[in-house]
């Protein structure tokens, strides 16, 4: 019989007890306001890649159609080493975790609209929590294990047998990126002495600029439990030597700084700026999207930026919507941030913060091409709403991301 061997994930889940229920018809504070339910953290066996789900509340399910109603996500992020938050009118959401670490999730219920005081948005103050601790399974398997890139043709990922390991116990690669449907092993094993001791890649095995997932375990006849290791990496494509970051120069000229490229021997390429206020941090180059947008103050902010969603010109002026996983889409007018999904509070203070009252009235916006204020503003229930727009986005390719989708 032919035998598989997998990276195991224990889940453990704690539910808080939801809030008193508001009657129906009235309006939702922070403390009557029900937090999710249900939730669940599920390993499809991506290695990481947890799809995270909840319920709504049991007693909005009745007022879905009238209130706005979103949903906070909160988790620890394991890569970056702080608590990444997500706002999402879904009740899912894929996450992508060290499975070497602590897992830990939180959801709130955002509402707003004609369900709340003002129409502002309203989070509950008791939340839906997962949480499952740092695993200890057994000893590890192997140590050591570190992954290189050569010279962007192959990549060799290798490891050191651990000292308790028993002879008859056989080292296991698997491996997962969002390009493969199942995780899979090592296409070719490294073997030293008649032991494994690392696997071969091909560049074309692990694609550029998608999150690599390596899992390194083992089974023994003896049948004694070990923990597996776990290596999340990227691979970068080389930058440009002799140039600095594009749309940057300006920035940089102005604060009077000086780029160095550090060579990393064949692994790709360090940029450093040096200037009279300081150096700035290390820069990642080469990318096919650009994480690094400068400010009107001439500040220069890094977004976790990981798809183009949107990019044409206009009549006026270059339109582009990206996607980040902390802000949700963002826009960006002729390369200057214009606002994100995680802004509703701007459009909210905008609109007068719940000071005027929309209904029955005519209103007419002036520019607000992102959306925000006409999609708050229709759930005001206005007589009738005008909207005059010099660069608006009317082909297929922009509507269906209803644009900043605030709602």
């Amino acid at each position: 019989m032919e035998r598989y061997y997998t990276c195991a994930l224990l889940l453990l889940s704690l539910l808080l007890q939801p809030a008193s229920t508001a009657p129906l018809g009235s309006e939702y504070d922070t403390h009557t306001l029900e937090a999710p339910h249900d939730l669940q953290v599920r390993d499809p066996g991506a290695l990481g890649l947890l799809l995270v789900s909840w319920s709504p509340p049991e007693g909005l399910l009745a007022r879905l159609h009238t209130c706005r109603v979103r949903f906070k996500l909160t988790y620890l992020n394991t890569f970056q080493h702080w608590w990444s938050v997500i706002q999402t009118p879904s009740t899912s959401r894929r996450v992508e975790f060290d499975l070497s670490r602590q897992v830990k999730v939180r959801v709130h219920t955002l509402v707003a609209g004609p369900c709340t005081a003002n129409g502002t948005e309203v989070q509950s103050r008791r939340y839906a929590e997962w949480f499952r601790p740092v695993p200890a399974l057994g000893s590890p398997v192997v140590r050591r294990l570190a992954c290189v890139s050569h010279r962007m043709e192959f990549i060799e990922c290798t490891w050191e047998p651990a000292n308790h390991t028993a002879p008859a116990a056989e080292p296991r690669l698997y491996y997962w990126h969002s390009k493969l449907g199942a995780t899979r092993e090592c296409p070719k094993y490294i073997v030293l002495n008649a032991t494994r001791r690392g696997c071969n890649f091909t560049q074309s095995q692990l694609p550029d600029f998608n999150r690599i997932s390596i899992c390194v375990n083992s089974s023994s006849p003896s049948g004694g439990a070990s923990t597996p290791t776990y290596l999340y990496f990227k691979v970068q494509d080389h930058a440009d030597c002799t140039s600095t970051v594009l749309g940057l120069q300006s920035i940089f000229q102005e604060q009077e700084m000086t780029e160095t490229v550090h060579d990393t021997e064949g692994h790709g390429h360090l940029a450093t700026f040096v200037g009279k206020k300081g150096r700035l941090p290390s820069l990642s180059r080469g990318a096919t999207v650009d994480r690094y947008w400068p400010t009107a103050d001439g500040r220069l902010v890094e977004y976790d930026i990981d798809r183009v969603l949107f990019d044409e010109d206009s009549a006026y002026q270059n339109i582009k919507i990206l996607h980040s996983q902390q802000f949700g889409n963002i826009l960006v007018l002729n390369g200057d941030v214009n606002l994100a999904e995680s802004d509703l509070a701007y459009t909210q203070a905008i609109m007068g913060g719940g000071r005027e009252n929309f209904q029955g009235k005519e209103v007419l916006i002036l520019g607000g091409g992102d959306g925000g204020i006409l999609a708050e503003a229709v759930k005001l229930k206005p007589k009738m709403i005008t909207m005059v727009e010099i660069s608006f986005c009317t082909d297929a390719s922009a509507s269906n991301l209803i644009l900043l989708h605030f709602g």
